[in-house]
């Protein structure tokens, strides 16, 4: 067996937990024109990691800072808005999200800057809702945050819900004088029966360097390591079920392979008091084209003040393999996590 060992500072999360159920104080500025808000978020977890790839041997404990965030939000009532987000748990800060939108009507929007890009479905689902530590392993094929635009139209037809946007990102490093082109990319989410979504992304990389273009014998140039790629989801969220069943499939991967993956997860809120118990269950898995990786996770969430504290007891088994070898694992990781937000 193989254990991993490190320590790190939790006086960020110590500062969330005591500001933790406060959330008035989160609305800095709330009027007829102007909205305001201020949002933390941090998560701490005390993981001991099992691997049977080796047999040395070291201290069992890891304290992890998983989540150390703050974002503010501005909002013009008729009007647009602003979006900013960092993130501080490596001891730096990185900006996460920055885009100002142009909002006149509920039905439409214009945003600029940088931002998720809106294929996978379980990218969207913000980092407070997850019931896992970790997201799907699907989301290593899925672009995460770019720079770029994107328009929203969101109708009701009847009692049905409609989301439809469209957005253009460009790579984050431009390959040399070659046009690298720009990620097209196109999501449209539908509300079914019984709060039900349906979720279909799709995105393609466009406007690159053709033939003539390029220097005789250049490779093409590839700023996105997938080209395209198309995911599917639908989502159950409704007192007291959350379901989510997701796939992602990649046409054009490197090297002529076609990697894909598949997550599904479940789970119930119990209400014991003022507290909320959730145990959930998930299983996926991804293939890369040459490994497969597949993925266990069982989790126990207690939300001790609505959302803003919550405590994390989760097991996860994680094997990969070849197609017909196995390459690595098993592998076990056991969880406590603690996360507090303002």
């Amino acid at each position: 067996m193989q254990y991993s060992a490190s320590y790190v500072g939790a006086a960020m999360l110590t500062a969330l937990v005591l500001g933790a159920g406060q959330a008035s104080a989160a609305t800095l500025v709330e009027n007829e024109e102007l909205e305001l808000d201020l949002i933390g978020l941090g998560e701490v977890g005390l993981v001991h990691h099992e691997s049977h790839e080796t047999h040395a041997s070291a201290n069992a404990n890891q304290v992890n800072v998983n989540l150390a965030r703050l974002a503010g939000k501005a909002r013009w009532v008729d009007l647009g808005g602003l979006i900013g987000q960092v993130e501080a748990r490596s001891g730096e800060a990185q900006l996460l999200d920055a885009a100002v939108y142009l909002q006149p009507v509920d039905v439409f929007r214009l945003k600029a800057g940088r931002f998720k890009v809106p294929v996978s479905a379980e990218v969207l689902v913000p980092a407070s809702a997850m019931l896992f530590s970790k997201r799907a392993a699907l989301v290593e094929l899925a672009p995460g945050r770019l720079n770029g635009a994107e328009v929203t139209l969101s109708p009701h037809l009847g009692d049905t819900a409609v989301e439809l946007r469209t957005a253009l990102f460009i790579p984050e490093t431009p390959e040399g004088d070659v046009a690298p082109g720009a990620l097209a990319v196109g999501r449209l989410a539908v509300e079914g029966p019984a709060h039900t979504w349906l979720h279909l992304g799709f995105a393609e990389h466009v406007f690159a360097a053709n033939e003539a273009n390029r220097e005789p014998g250049a490779e093409t140039p590839r700023p996105f390591e997938y080209e395209r790629q198309l995911d599917a989801a639908i989502m159950f969220h409704t007192e007291p079920w959350k379901l989510h069943l997701e796939g992602l499939y990649v046409f054009d991967g490197p090297e002529e392979t076609k990697p894909y993956g598949a997550v599904a997860s479940a789970a119930y809120d119990f209400h014991v008091g003022e507290r909320i118990l959730e145990p959930a269950v998930a299983y996926d898995f991804l293939d890369r084209g040459e490994e497969v990786l597949h993925r266990g996770t069982a989790a126990l969430n207690t939300y001790w003040h609505s959302t803003d504290l919550m405590t994390t007891v989760e097991y996860e088994f994680e094997t990969e393999s070849g197609h017909g070898e196995e390459t690595g694992g098993p592998e076990h990781t056991f969880s406590v996590l603690l996360q507090a937000g303002f």
